[in-house]
């Protein structure tokens, strides 16, 4: 019999008995019950954007043990609800499993409003407990607010039609929200310093947001430029931002494992990363994108060598690195050559912490990143403080001293005067290269006297390149490096400074003075040799001298039986700081065997004698 047939019966064989003062049988006594309640449970529902249609249980709590077999329910919504998708659906309460199942129908009321009605046919009969009678799915055209969920009448019959205990509950809130959250601002810079994995080659980038909203969670994803180390030539590019949290999973994206801010992500794989942060509110709302964050390094540039193995890093930039840069210095680079891992510099703003932008050859661009980085990493060492005085502006000049004859060897200086803001510089010096070979570099005075280590390389000929190898400045005045010429012929040597660039501790531009003199020192107050550097040696020394007051003057190479060798310089010279460099050949061009030698400088003042080693 259908629930509504059986609320009539009743009204027929009981309800109406009663008012007409008949005695009642027992299927139709009246019991007092307890308030055995069916209400709508509304506990954590949304209406949202992601959930626009919430199926809404519609309870039966029970204290009543008898056996149920039908019931009748009168649903109310309010104005700003609607029904949706299927609109009622059986809970399954009655007899689950019966052939044939139980009847479920439902009738409109009167607006927003329904007749809910459940049976079950034949037997077994009777279900027990609590349970869900029927959901009702819900929407709202509205986007915020509270809807309600009434039951405004409840009748409910055992196996026998007798009237079991069935009163409306309480009405259900459901909570009404469909504005989605506001993107958040998303911010990832690499991490320097701090604890890192032992033998690690990547870093972590901390990726910090303000927000969101109480109940909110968060999902950032991650996705990197591609094409390390050599980047655009590899095809990279910077992401696209998502549009939804789907869009970023099916674009590459992946979905980091962060959830408050600030953390730190970390990942194996090299590369210059993107951010993005999806938020999700309490009832499911997702916002939008956030902007993509600045990308961010994962591991340090200048990084590429852990003591062990080429373009291997450990997360430290130290003396295995730059060995390993100055072997290769002047290198060109072919696309994904094997030591593509060198070419660092220049960067898309010049700085440490940008992705490269490479240009296919190890150079200063390289130098000047690496001397940055050099010990500030990982376990960061404090900025050097100028140990000379420092002097206004930085000025830069090129001497050198009178052309020696064919086959000679000679020094020019790069003198220098610096105010304690240049990293570092590069020079690239002019001159005929059918008069002068050039054979390389070496640091100056100056450079050796800095707060911080230096080194002088040349990436090609006439090319000079300075730095300091850790955060500092170049300061005081005097030779920061000087660059070796063989005479090849007689001629103009044309011997001048081509042009010049210098550079902070942020690797941005300063300005450099190449024009106006340079300050030289007063002329020494003795005249001494110094000691050949280096000695022992194997492909050469260099032998600096200065003179008091100017003369004649001859420095020359001596067998230790006293035979002469080799002159390395004749004739008259004003006083001053001469550099002169030995290959270790004679007279005639032939390499002289191993063995111990002596130079002797004779002056007007007197002669003057250092030992020097030739290993072979």
């Amino acid at each position: 019999m259908h629930p509504r047939a059986l609320n009539r019966s009743w009204v027929r064989a009981c309800l109406m008995p009663l008012l007409a003062g008949i005695a009642l049988t027992t299927v139709c006594s009246v019991t007092a019950w307890a308030a055995d309640e069916i209400a709508a449970d509304g506990a954590g529902l949304c209406i949202s954007t992601a959930t626009p249609c919430v199926a809404v249980p519609v309870k039966w709590t029970r204290t009543d043990a008898t056996p149920a077999r039908g019931y009748s329910v009168t649903i109310e919504l309010s104005p700003n609800l609607s029904l949706c998708g299927v609109q009622f659906a059986s809970g399954s309460y009655l007899a689950p499993g019966n052939s044939p199942p139980p009847v479920f129908l439902v009738t409109p009321d009167g607006p927003n409003k329904w007749i809910v009605d459940e049976v079950t046919l034949g037997v077994p009969c009777g279900s027990t407990g609590n349970g869900t009678l029927f959901v009702a799915n819900v929407t709202s055209a509205t986007p915020t607010g509270n809807g309600t969920i009434t039951i405004t009448a409840a009748t409910a019959r055992d196996c026998n039609n007798a009237p079991i205990p069935a009163n409306p509950g309480a009405a259900a809130n459901i909570v009404i929200d469909q504005v989605a959250p506001a993107a958040l601002a998303l911010a990832a810079t690499q991490k320097i310093t701090g604890s890192l994995p032992a033998g690690s080659s990547t870093t972590d980038v901390t990726v910090s947001w303000t927000g969101p909203e109480p109940g909110a969670t968060v999902a950032v994803y991650r996705k990197g430029f591609g094409g390390y180390p050599q980047y655009d030539e590899n095809g990279g590019g910077v992401p696209t931002q998502p549009a939804t949290p789907a869009a970023a999973i099916t674009g590459g994206w992946t979905l980091t494992g962060l959830s408050t801010s600030p953390g730190d992500d970390r990942t194996a794989t090299r590369d210059f990363y993107y951010y993005v942060v999806f938020t999700t509110d309490g009832c499911g709302n997702v916002s939008g994108p956030s902007a993509l964050t600045a990308g961010a390094l994962n591991y340090h540039l200048g990084d590429a060598h852990n003591g062990a193995a080429n373009c291997t890093g450990d997360n430290l930039v130290n003396t295995s690195d730059v060995s390993f840069l100055g072997s290769h210095y002047g290198q060109n680079l072919a696309l994904n050559d094997p030591l593509e891992c060198l070419d660092i510099g220049p960067t898309t703003d010049f700085t440490v912490n940008a992705r490269p932008t490479t240009d296919n050859r190890v150079n200063f661009e390289d130098l000047i990143v690496l001397a940055i980085n050099f010990g500030q990493v990982s376990a960061p060492q404090a900025i050097g403080t100028p140990r000379l005085a420092m002097v206004a502006g930085n000025r830069l000049r090129l001497t050198s001293p009178e052309l020696p004859g064919v086959g000679e060897i000679f020094a020019a200086a790069l003198q220098f005067e610096g105010d304690g803001d240049v990293q570092g510089l590069s020079a690239q010096l002019d001159f005929d290269p059918a008069v002068l070979e050039f054979l390389g570099v070496e640091p100056g005075a100056l450079l050796q006297a800095q707060a911080v280590p230096g080194i002088a390389l040349s990436s090609g000929p006439g090319n000079v390149d300075v730095a300091l190898l850790g955060r500092g400045g170049l300061s005081g005045a005097g030779e920061l490096a000087s660059a070796r010429f063989r005479v090849r012929a007689a001629g103009t040597p044309r011997l001048g400074l081509r042009h010049a660039i210098a550079r902070d501790g942020a690797n941005q531009d300063v300005a450099l003075d190449t024009a106006s003199p340079v300050h030289v020192a007063a002329a020494p107050q003795r005249t001494a040799l110094a000691p050949a550097r280096p000695t022992p040696f194997e492909s050469g020394t260099t032998l600096e001298y200065a003179l008091a007051r100017g003369g004649d003057v001859v420095l020359a190479i001596y067998e230790v039986s006293g035979r002469r060798i080799r002159t390395l310089a004749r004739g008259a010279q004003e006083p001053g700081v001469y550099r002169i460099a030995w290959e270790g050949r004679d007279d005639a061009g032939r390499m002289v065997p191993a063995g111990m030698y002596y130079a002797r400088l004779t002056t007007a003042e007197g002669r003057f004698a250092r030992t020097l080693v030739k290993l072979r």
